[in-house]
């Protein structure tokens, strides 16, 4: 198994425009590669149905793009990064429909 991870905010920068954040480069690296596995880390628990702060939003388990494309709303994106979940989701559909399986999860700091 081979484990490539960016560490810090969009460590890496791109001119070209073809990824302009860490996960739209991880969806990239993931098709390349042919992933057996695509993980993108967020600073919530998962995609949510709205924003995460808002008490009416809900946690989507298993995102299927007929089903709740036109009812997920994205908020504000986090101070953490550029993309937000846009972005993750995003990068998840196109991995997804390489056939790659993508898991967007909350990281944990160990400090």
């Amino acid at each position: 198994m081979c484990l490539i991870t960016f560490k810090g905010k969009n460590c890496l920068q791109d001119s070209s425009g073809v990824f302009w954040d860490n996960d739209s480069l991880a969806g990239l690296l993931a098709l390349e590669l042919k992933a057996d596995l695509l993980v993108l880390l967020s600073d919530v628990e998962g995609l949510y149905s709205g924003p995460p702060s808002d008490p009416k939003s809900k946690l989507i388990h298993t995102y299927v793009k007929e089903k709740h494309q036109t009812e997920v709303t994205f908020g504000e994106k986090s101070t953490h990064g550029r993309g937000g979940m846009t972005a993750k989701v995003n990068a998840a559909l196109c991995a997804a429909f390489a056939g790659t399986p993508v898991i967007i999860t909350r990281y944990l700091r160990f400090y």
